[in-house]
């Protein structure tokens, strides 16, 4: 079966042997140059190559967790340390069994690109992570439920946030699952103060609303906070009440057009997407938390 963890195993292993053999191959050459200042010029295309797998391999390893299973990354890991050793190994052979002091400039391109595209790859996956906008758009809320629990779908770009773009209202949306125990019927607290501007509590799972049983909170900069596919008859507010933060207001379910039990909140003014830290923190897919 072809997974994630699988090619990381089979690319591990592949590199491992490679590494071993090109040292053997080396070695048995009988080639041992002399001292000299120049030894390093020939190791130029293998430590722009270092440098390459270095920033291919950092971002592999801050990217990994938001688009693989707990489970699945040290096996990411052991893939990530496999390329930093093939490329070490290189190094250490061009410079230890080299057979020309001379620099190939044309063998200096490939691994000139790839080190460029590592920059790009790195500068993206700190894009990702980076929390949007300045912090004077930011709202800053408590987390809404209690005990741990894993983010689903979150983040800044469509590539780890389904909601991104869909509507645009939406772009920072996160969906919340739990994690120590099932989800539905966990019950929800107001991230903030505000007054209650929605609140419907009667739509059942199959019901045609994509959004199923939602609260929708204000706050006096305008800003709307929505959690969404609460459980049928769990609403515990109206339009028009005031809630303060920590205060139950319903429970999670799986009405509208959830696939699965889940709390989905995101933050809209006029409908912009405002992005929201929750506790000091902008909430990525696959990240977990614990909330009392």
């Amino acid at each position: 079966m072809l997974t994630i963890k699988n090619i990381a195993i089979v690319f591990t292993a592949y590199l491992i042997v490679s590494c071993v053999y090109r040292f053997y191959k080396a070695a048995t050459r009988g080639i041992e140059p002399a001292d000299s200042p120049s030894r390093m010029l020939p190791a130029v295309p293998a430590l722009l190559n270092l440098l390459a797998a270095m920033l291919i391999s950092g971002g592999m390893y801050l990217g990994a967790p938001f688009f693989v299973v707990e489970s699945t990354l040290p096996y990411v890991h052991a893939l990530i340390g496999a390329i930093l050793l093939t490329s070490i190994a290189d190094v250490v052979i061009v410079v230890k069994y080299q057979t020309t002091h001379e620099l190939n400039a044309k063998k200096t391109i490939s691994p000139a690109l790839a080190a460029v595209l590592g920059v790009v790859f790195v500068s993206y996956v700190l894009f990702l992570m980076s929390t949007p906008g300045p912090a004077a758009d930011r709202i800053n809320l408590d987390f809404p439920v209690k005990g741990s629990w894993r983010v689903a779908a979150g983040g800044r770009s469509a590539m780890t946030n389904y909601h991104h773009d869909h509507p645009a209202s939406q772009n920072y949306a996160v969906d919340m699952v739990c994690t120590s125990g099932d989800t539905e019927g966990q019950k929800v607290y107001a991230p903030t103060d505000g007054v209650i501007v929605e609140a419907i509590g009667n739509r059942s799972d199959d019901d045609s609303a994509p959004d199923g049983n939602i609260i929708m909170i204000g706050c006096e900069n305008g800003t709307q906070i929505c959690l969404a596919h609460l459980m049928q008859g769990s609403v515990k507010v109206k339009k028009g009440d005031r809630v303060s933060r920590g205060l139950e207001i319903a429970a999670c379910g799986q009405t509208g057009n959830a696939a699965t039990p889940h709390l989905h909140i995101h933050a809209q003014n006029r409908e912009k997407a405002v992005p929201m830290v929750f506790q000091g923190k902008f909430l990525m897919a696959n990240d977990r938390f614990t909330a009392e």
